[in-house]
């Protein structure tokens, strides 16, 4: 049997630094995202495929610029993110636009998260009844230890 080859995983910095802890997230504390609590409404003429695109390319673009501020307006004040092993080695959850933009800042970088491409497939609008829905979208990625994948959902401003 051929002997295996032990990488040594070295930890990231300013992880420690963010207040994040997984215990303390409570999510019955956040509301669904309806449309009548949003105050808006599903267009007729609405092509999901075109919005994640447009949304996919803005991300795309701020991630390879590092462009905190940027990825930072992509994001709501109550949205979410989730980090499962992806750029941490961890699973970790960071809920509001100044923590998610806390987190991408010390992680981007050191993490190698890069080469973002759409699964054009994958786009689409997803309903869970008339007052709660969003357009649903995966993307792959690579970082410096290998590759991934991502969901993102867009909900109607």
């Amino acid at each position: 049997m051929a002997a295996t080859q032990q990488y040594p995983l070295e930890p990231l910095p300013l992880l420690e630094s963010l207040a994040h802890q997984p215990s303390k997230v409570q999510f019955s504390d956040v509301a669904l995202p309806t449309l009548d609590r949003l105050q808006a409404a599903i267009p007729d003429d609405l092509d999901p495929k075109s919005v994640a695109s447009e949304w996919f390319g803005s991300f795309a673009t701020a991630v390879d610029k590092r462009d905190i501020g940027a990825l930072s307006d992509l994001f709501l004040e109550d949205g979410f993110w989730r980090d499962m092993l992806a750029l941490t080695w961890e699973f970790r959850t960071f809920h509001g636009q100044q923590a998610i933009s806390k987190f991408l800042a010390a992680t981007l970088s050191d993490s190698g998260f890069n080469k973002l491409t759409l699964r054009p497939e994958s786009a689409g609008l997803q309903a869970f009844g008339p007052d709660l829905m969003w357009i649903h979208g995966i993307f792959g990625f690579e970082t410096k230890v290998g590759l991934g994948f991502g969901i993102f959902r867009l909900i109607p401003t």
